[in-house]
């Protein structure tokens, strides 16, 4: 009797020492240790909960272990990124917390469980449009910003897939939508609109706050409420190659081009499409050339946006990113946080419906460099630093002058000349690059606006130059 008691009890000893670590001190475990490193009090901590290996986006898989439990922490949950999530392992013979790396987020957090942070701030206040401040700014906007130039837009949200394409992103292109309609005149037909799944009437949409419990409905096709459909196509990248090939068919050099983005972004950089597809910023800058418009100003505000700077810049644009090409940008559950005031300064009024104003030079306008000033000086992670939009204009004064309804100063460009004869230059913004005046000759410059002289730039003995 005595034997089998001593037998017993070595068995129980050596099962305990197995079980050492149960799964609520794995969480106590993780959470104080998550906590107690800098920059952490606000995150997200989830444990996995299923015995199956664990899908990640863009086909990465963590394969499962029997001996730990696996967590995956998110350290800015308000932030639009799907690639910087953390992933950490305890193991349950003794406790010790491993990290490894995992590029992606999750593709679902259906097996995931919250053991800490609490759910997104929402004010649930969006853009209206319809107020009696409102309809006065329209006024105001459509009398200043009158104009013979033919305006086009693309509007592009990907989404990623039905978990992670937020009701944001629709909000976003919604009151864009209704600004460039309602104040600025463009037409439904000249407004292409790229969204997540495009028409289909599948769920594709996320409205909840709580990442762990989507709450999923179908995309309304309607974004300014006229009782029209007005997503035209998927965000893919075989539909925005039609849609830009369309573009370079009825776009002149005397039209006007704007193109917006929205979703999640990736380092290198990506932009996130429908269906889990990534557009780089070369493939995107590759559509964008098709377009031969005259001026073009483009606002992208997902993570990582300032990566498509280098590759998108061009004379004849004006670029506006919410962050730069290093960082995430961030956002609330209805709107990003840069693109609302963004919105605000190109509509004259707040998400809180108060009147603002946006102009800095008094013209009644407001300008692509108006509207990023404006933005950036009321984004509130742009003030704290947790963001850092960023703003390109190749020629200086282009964004001074380029609105949502085209440019009202056009520049004039004297690139790679030698001029040897009198002469004089006139127009709004002149800029002259590799210019050499020889032959006695005298040239004047008389610019209504700005004038910019960039080097090389020569005047041989006996020609003169006069700047008016």
């Amino acid at each position: 009797m005595k034997k089998i008691f001593l037998a017993f009890l070595v068995c129980f000893i050596n099962i305990c020492s197995y079980a050492q670590v149960n799964v609520l001190k794995a969480d106590a475990s993780i959470k104080s240790y998550m906590l107690s490193k800098s920059g952490y009090a606000d995150c997200w901590i989830f444990r996995y909960n299923s015995n199956t290996n664990i899908k990640l986006m863009y086909n990465e898989v963590i394969t499962l272990s029997n001996n730990v439990f696996v967590y995956v922490v998110n350290r800015n949950p308000e932030q639009s990124w799907i690639d910087g999530y953390e992933y950490y392992f305890v193991n349950k013979n003794n406790g010790s917390i491993s990290k490894q790396a995992y590029k992606y987020s999750p593709k679902t957090f259906e097996n995931w469980t919250r053991i800490y942070g609490t759910d997104y701030t929402t004010s649930k206040k969006t853009f209206d449009f319809e107020s009696s401040t409102a309809k006065a700014q329209q006024k105001i906007m459509m009398r200043a910003n009158s104009s013979q130039s033919h305006k086009y837009a693309v509007i592009i949200s990907g989404g990623a897939n039905e978990a992670n394409n937020h009701i944001r992103y629709w909000n976003n292109c919604s009151a864009l939508y209704k600004v460039l309609k309602q104040y600025y005149g463009y037409k439904d037909a000249d407004i292409y609109v790229l969204m997540s799944d495009g028409k289909s009437s599948s769920k594709d949409r996320n409205t909840s706050s709580k990442v762990h419990s989507p709450k999923l409905d179908s995309s309304p096709l309607d974004l300014d409420g006229d009782g029209v459909c007005d997503i035209d196509y998927a965000a893919t990248k075989k539909d925005i190659a039609n849609v830009f090939n369309q573009l370079s068919k009825k776009v002149t050099t005397n039209d006007n081009l704007f193109v917006f983005t929205t979703d999640h972004g990736v380092k290198k950089p990506y932009l996130c499409l429908w269906n889990e597809e990534l557009m780089n910023d070369t493939e995107f800058a590759k559509e964008i050339d098709k377009v031969n418009a005259g001026y073009m100003s483009i606002l992208m505000i997902q993570c990582y946006s300032g990566g498509f700077i280098n590759k998108l810049a061009k004379k004849n644009r004006v670029i506006m990113t919410a962050a730069s090409g290093n960082e995430p940008a961030n956002s609330t559950l209805e709107y990003g946080m840069f693109f609302m005031p963004w919105i605000a300064a190109v509509s004259g009024v707040d998400i809180n419906g108060k009147k603002v104003n946006a102009d800095l030079d008094g013209d009644g306008k407001i300008s692509m460099y108006e509207a990023f000033v404006y933005a950036k000086e009321n984004d509130e992670c742009a003030i704290s630093g947790d963001e850092h939009p960023q703003y390109k204009s190749i020629s200086l004064s282009l964004g001074e002058h380029l609105t949502l309804n085209g440019c009202d100063c056009k520049p004039k460009y004297i690139e790679n000349r030698t001029i040897s004869t009198n002469t004089t230059i006139t127009g709004c913004d002149i800029e002259l690059t590799n210019v050499t005046i020889k032959n006695n000759s005298s040239v004047t410059i008389d610019a209504e606006e700005t004038t910019v002289i960039n080097g090389p730039f020569e005047v041989e003995l006996g020609a003169t130059l006069e700047i008016k």
